[in-house]
């Protein structure tokens, strides 16, 4: 798994959603892909 670390939450909810997430409290997960292969958690 990768770590993105963004300085505000809508800057994370940002760099995220051209990829498949769920909101999870105080983090976001990114689901596997091609770019991500075992998933990303961005907070």
């Amino acid at each position: 798994m990768k770590l993105i670390i963004a300085e505000k939450p809508d800057q994370g909810l940002a760099l995220v959603s051209q990829f498949k997430y769920r909101r999870k409290d105080g983090y976001l997960e990114v689901e596997a892909n091609e770019l991500f292969p075992n998933g990303a958690y961005c907070t």
